[in-house]
Parts: C-alpha cells; sequence; structure tokens
C-alpha cells in the first residue's frame, strides 16, 4: 500500500511530571510535513544540541527514501537494470525488510511497489484523478509485487527482478524517520520525549511521566481537539500511528473512490473503514501496520494483529445507515 498526505488523527499530547524538568519543543518541516520533537529534561543547552541531533537524522531518512530526491536510494533502484545490486543506506534497508515481512504476512495486500497503480488512478504524481479500463489496470499490476525486489542484508543493498522497479516508501518512511530521531535522542541521554511526524508518534519515559495520546474523529473539517470520547491512550514508551480514508478520494457517478489501492485487484478499496490506528514497539512498525490493515475487513484485521507480538489495532468505521454513532473494532489487547 502507498499512503501520500494522512491526516493528523492523534492529537492531544502531553506530559505529567513531579520535578522540575521543564519541557522543550521543536517543530521543523521534513517529509512533507511538520515533526515535532518534545524532550522533558533541565539542560536547555543540551537539549539543543540532542534537538538538532535528532532533527538531523529526520533529515537523513528522508535523503535516502524519498523518491522525489534524485539521490535517494528508491530513486537508485528506480534506475537500476535486472539483477543490479544497488546499495542502500540501513534506514532503507530496514524499511525494505519491514515491507518484505508485512507483504508476506498479508498475502500481498501491503506492497510498497504499488506506485504504478497509484499513479494510473490519479493519486500519485499527476493528480488526475480517473477510473482507468481494465486493461490499464493489468498491465500496471504485471509491475508490482514484494517478490520483484530482493533484500541482500549482508551487503547493505538491493537488487530487483525487473528494470526499473518503482518503490514508493510513503507508508513506512515517516515511520522509520520517527524511530531515527527517538534513537538519536536515546544515544545521547535522554529518556523522557515524543517525537511527532504529521500523526506518526514515537515517546519514552522513564519514572512516572506518562504521555497522553487522543485519536481525532474521523471527519472532514474536523475541530482539532475533536477527539473520540474515552479513548486517550497513556503511552510510556512506544509508538502510534493513524491511516485515514476520509480526505484523500474522488468521486465519480455514484461511486466514491479512496486513495487506499489493494494490489491484488488493483482498484480502490471499499470499505466503510474511515481511519485506522495502531500501536508498537516502533513507529515504522505502526506506520506500516496502520496502512496494511486497512486493505482488510476489520474483524480480520484486529485478528491478525492479535497475532503478532506487540502489535494492536483500533478501528473506526462509519456509522450505519441512519445512525449517527461510529463503529468499533479493535484487537484483544488495544
Amino acid at each position: 500500500m502507498k499512503r501520500f498526505a494522512f491526516i493528523i488523527l492523534v492529537i492531544f499530547i502531553s506530559a505529567c511530571s513531579k520535578n522540575e524538568n521543564k519541557k522543550f519543543v521543536e517543530q521543523r518541516s521534513y517529509m512533507h510535513t511538520f515533526v515535532e520533537i518534545q524532550v522533558i529534561a533541565k539542560n536547555k543547552n543540551k537539549v539543543q544540541f540532542a534537538v538538532d541531533k535528532a532533527f538531523d537524522a529526520v533529515a537523513e531518512v528522508e535523503t535516502n527514501t524519498s523518491k522525489f530526491i534524485s539521490a535517494s536510494d528508491v530513486a537508485k533502484i528506480k534506475n537500476s537494470k535486472q539483477n543490479e545490486i544497488t546499495g542502500v543506506s540501513d534506514y532503507t534497508l530496514k524499511c525494505l525488510s519491514l515491507a518484505k515481512r508485512l507483504s508476506n504476512l498479508t498475502g500481498g495486500k501491503y506492497d510498497v511497489t504499488i506506485s504504478p497503480l497509484v499513479d494510473l488512478w490519479g493519486f500519485g504524481r499527476n493528480k488526475t484523478k480517473r477510473v482507468p479500463s481494465e486493461k490499464e489496470i493489468n498491465l500496471a499490476k504485471k509491475k508490482i509485487g514484494a517478490d520483484k525486489f530482493i533484500v541482500l542484508c549482508d551487503k547493505n543493498a538491493v537488487s530487483t527482478t525487473v528494470d526499473n522497479l518503482d518503490i514508493d516508501l510513503s507508508s513506512v518512511a515517516k515511520g522509520a524517520a520517527v524511530d531515527a530521531a527517538a534513537e538519536r535522542l536515546l544515544q545521547l541521554g535522554f529518556t523522557n520525549f515524543l517525537v511527532n511526524a504529521g500523526g506518526e508518534i514515537r515517546v519514552s519515559s522513564s519514572g512516572e511521566k506518562i504521555w497522553n495520546v487522543g485519536i481525532q474523529t474521523p471527519k472532514e473539517n474536523v475541530a482539532v481537539e475533536d477527539i473520540i470520547e474515552n479513548d486517550v491512550l497513556e503511552i510510556k514508551n512506544g509508538a502510534i500511528a493513524t491511516s485515514g480514508n476520509y480526505r484523500n478520494y474522488f468521486k465519480k457517478g455514484t461511486n466514491t473512490y479512496s486513495h487506499i489501492i489493494n494490489p491484488k485487484s488493483g482498484v480502490p478499496v471499499k470499505s466503510a473503514v474511515l481511519s485506522v490506528t495502531v500501536t508498537a514497539p516502533t513507529c515504522a512498525e505502526a506506520d506500516a501496520w496502520a496502512t496494511a490493515f486497512f486493505t482488510m475487513p476489520p474483524v480480520e484485521a484486529a485478528q491478525l494483529a492479535g497475532t503478532i507480538s506487540n502489535v494492536e489495532c483500533f478501528i473506526i468505521e462509519r456509522p450505519l445507515e441512519g445512525k449517527n454513532n461510529f463503529q468499533f473494532h479493535q484487537s484483544k489487547n488495544f
């Protein structure tokens, strides 16, 4: 699955502390969104140094994983020929390894090679949204599949089974960037922080500190403070990400086509699901699974989440006809 500009669904963030530490907050623009880092500490100068290094890590992930940067790893893969070995960064290698794993666990429903289909429907480069023919869809499907790239961990490299494979890591790269920033802060000795890249969040806490994260009501033009009642999560350490389906779509006749495309059928997912929120140990995992679960029926997604260690999901469906209340599904330990 591919994601472009998902909405920020995780909004309410705070920290509880009984000592004299202060919260330092800084926000910068990366990956077509705002990345915010909050650190709780005492020494402003040490915090600033660490935050700068954390943002450097975010920039490094973007530089290596963006298909719109000509020198990125995915751009190099796009320009490579069949069986050519392309060296990649650790960040790209981790993203592709995770993508392979999720593709296997979802029966191919999660697919980072789906760009030809996304472009075909007009959710990609040209933004000309249209309904393609069955012939066009079948031709595009021949160009995709996680079987078309091989991760060579021992060489920090990737090879492909076809020429010019179009890989898009937008469904995992923001999460990976958040993880990179978090790991940089931990390496520099900071253990109480939150990193947020447009709703992809990772937190770390020590002592009694807790981060509270609320899930925004999945409606167009919703107010920032409008969150799902009683669904504020208390998190000490871990990550959370949300994938939404109600702002990036187009209508043709009586049909509505969402930007979330099922790589198996080649057409946008037809579903009552409005948003999927996932908690996981790392933000890359939460980010990728939030997209993967969107391609599945809610009950199937919740069941699959229950089989994956430390991964939980919360799914919101639109109200039934004639009703006002959202429908909720969740894995057993959410």
